[in-house]
């Protein structure tokens, strides 16, 4: 067997074994007979997607898995359970000026999935608070969080739309007002619709319906083009493990607001790592866009450590001139003139720091250029942004398609 099918079976057999443990609690059943070359793999592959922790919790109790992933896994899982309780501490902090200032909110992504869906917080980790607000209070709520000593450079006139502070302790929030981009696909009152309460740390606050909380995991999944890999598929599976979500109800709420291309697309990237029950119809997805999406979750490791202009590079620059194009690169090299100043012992903006800047520019046109020359055996770069613009040009047409009818 050769490096890549062995590969692709390694990596095959690391999601049954989680689907099962996640659906059934019998993965480990998978592992107790498996030769040590074959844990040994499967190890490395978990820790590739940063699955490994999640691996090391359904399997440690069996102590099946090699003593050396064991021990490594088992220190990152007390790190990770510490760092837990200073996150639960501050949401708790959160809430409470939130609910004293009769702020009505709704924990989102990892704040909300943690505690109420995996079956140890620690599990799920996040880099941030995302905290939904009805677009009514969303500025109120902005201030009251800066009067509790929270900081921000955020400006309301800017682009971004979701405002961000930092609290005193270093953690990061962010305030959405949407689960979309395009607020105009789902009204802002829906997404409210079908919430219930919940307790957090003896505190009552409102949770999100597990129809809605599974579409936006979805769709936000595929808005970072999903190079999130493997954690968008696991979220989905413990909403559908632990919120006893009717699918029809779902599919509903899929179509209705807008979500249903998206969701039908994500259920059947791994159509085996889902129960049958919980698949809807996808007979309208050509099969190779099923391929690309699998392809650049798989690869997902190495998407994630190239720059962003890489990444967006593929989707825009095939329509522009050959001029644009080079004009297009030498805006996203991110070139800091000072920075080049100082190297080069030039002056900014002289004849060496321009030179400098347009020959790397060039050198990445003709980079560019080779790649479209280029066999089947073309680059990670390349290949992630074949795939991105299939699926994002599938999904667009699609939508456009139902507003036209």
């Amino acid at each position: 067997m050769d490096k890549q099918a062995e590969n692709s079976r390694i990596f095959i057999l690391l999601l049954d074994i989680l689907s099962k443990s996640i659906f059934s609690k019998k993965g480990s059943e998978l592992i107790v007979d498996m030769d040590a070359d074959t844990l040994e793999l499967l190890c490395r592959k978990a820790e590739e997607h940063r699955l490994g922790i999640l691996l090391y919790y359904y399997c440690r109790q069996y102590e099946i898995l090699p003593e050396l992933w064991m021990d490594k896994w088992s220190v990152e899982f007390r790190t990770m359970s510490a760092n837990e309780l200073r996150q639960a501490d501050e949401l708790k902090s959160i809430y409470k000026i939130l609910t004293e200032n009769d702020i009505e909110f709704a924990p989102l992504k990892g704040a909300y999935l943690a505690y109420n869906y995996y079956p140890h917080p620690a599990l799920r980790n996040m880099s941030d608070f995302d905290i939904l607000i009805r677009p009514k209070n969303i500025e109120k709520a902005f201030q009251v969080m800066l009067d509790n000593n929270f900081t921000s450079t955020y400006d309301f006139g800017s682009l971004h739309h979701e405002p961000q502070l930092k609290s005193p302790r270093g953690f990061v929030l962010e305030l959405h007002s949407h689960i979309s981009p395009n607020p105009k696909r789902c009204p802002a009152d829906a997404l409210w619709e079908g919430c219930r309460k919940a307790e957090f740390r003896a505190q009552e606050i409102t949770c999100l319906s597990p129809e809605i909380s599974l579409l936006h995991v979805i769709n936000h999944a595929l808005k970072d083009h999903l190079i999130g890999g493997l954690k968008g598929v696991i979220d989905v599976a413990y909403i559908f493990a632990g919120g006893n979500i009717n699918v029809k109800k779902l599919e509903h709420c899929a179509r209705k607001n807008g979500f249903y291309d998206e969701f039908t697309l994500f259920m059947n990237i791994f159509p085996t790592f889902f129960p049958g029950k919980y698949l809807p119809a996808f007979e309208q997805f050509p099969d190779t866009l099923l391929e690309d999406a699998r392809y650049l979750i798989y690869n997902s490791r190495n998407a994630q450590e190239m720059d962003e202009h890489q990444i967006m590079l593929y989707r825009e620059y095939d329509e522009l001139s050959f001029f644009k194009k080079l004009l297009f690169m030498s805006k996203r090299m991110n070139v800091k003139a000072v920075s080049i100043a100082s190297t080069y012992k030039c002056r900014p903006y002289s004849p060496m720091l321009i030179y400098y800047y347009f020959h790397r520019a060039c050198t990445y046109f003709i980079k560019l250029v080779l790649f479209e020359k280029s066999s089947k055996q073309s680059s990670l770069t390349r290949n992630i942004g074949i795939c991105q613009k299939k699926i994002h040009s599938y999904l667009y047409s699609s939508a456009r398609q139902v507003k036209g009818s």
